[in-house]
């Protein structure tokens, strides 16, 4: 049986806007809203309402697609350098999870940047719901390029989702809760005290959608698992990546 033909890299074209659509929403984590082409156009400029000050410090970020036997868009990859520091960064990357792909994609970047140090998925791109790093088990072959190539996963976060309302989530007592830290109405610090233990958390909203930022528990109250109670909801874990000089 003949081998898979390795796909063809260009830049990417405005006419590649349906397929890299296509791309990105086939990733799309539960919850998410789908990318819409101001949101892909945003991405391409380099630009995000997330990491805002972070995605200043790049370069104008350069876009590639991988193509198919026909000509077809397989795969859409964005990267850029960041001079501060004379680094390089993906930024994104979609294939469909296909492995051949995924390393032409990671491969091109990659090779561009060296003999630089390159970092991968540390900024929050447009196209997502201001979610940072690589969903590392719902994006396997990107994860395994990422890796062939001499990254290594370092910073981790949980992505929980939970549909609402939920009556059946228990009730925590002795919640206050206070003015968040930016213009949005609903973004408030949730703070939780029981006896000597002590929870807080930001809350808010993104694009229309309710977002818990962060939980944060006392010092002295750690290692107990208060931040996971039994009503944990689905969580997926992502990464950001480095591969070093």
């Amino acid at each position: 049986m003949p081998l898979p033909a390795e796909p063809a890299l260009r830049p990417y074209h405005p006419a590649d806007e349906s397929a890299a659509l296509e791309l990105i929403n086939a990733d799309l984590l539960p919850g998410q809203p789908r990318t819409t082409a101001a949101m892909l156009a945003e991405a391409l400029a380099g630009r995000s309402r997330a990491d805002t000050d972070w995605w200043a410090e790049l370069d104008p970020p350069t876009t590639d697609v991988a193509t198919g036997p026909r000509g077809e868009v397989v795969g859409i990859v964005s990267y850029a350098l960041r001079r501060k520091d004379d680094s390089g960064l993906i930024l994104w990357a979609h294939c469909r999870e296909d492995p051949l792909v995924a390393r032409a994609l990671i491969g091109r970047a990659t090779d561009t940047f060296t003999p630089r140090a390159v970092d991968a998925f540390h900024l929050t791109s447009a196209l997502t719901l201001g979610l940072e790093a690589l969903p590392a088990r719902h994006r396997p072959a990107t994860r395994a390029a990422l890796e062939r190539y001499g990254f290594a996963g370092e910073r981790r976060w949980r992505y929980l989702r939970r549909e609402l309302p939920a009556p059946d989530l228990p009730r925590a007592d002795g919640v206050t809760a206070g003015p968040g830290t930016d213009d949005d109405p609903f973004s408030r610090y949730l703070t939780v005290r029981q006896a000597a233990d002590t929870a807080e958390a930001l809350i808010g909203t993104w694009d229309g959608c309710g977002a818990l930022w962060w939980i944060g528990v006392a010092e002295h109250a750690r290692g107990r698992g208060l931040g996971r109670r039994p009503w944990a909801p689905p969580w997926r874990r992502s990464a950001t990546w480095a591969r070093r000089r």
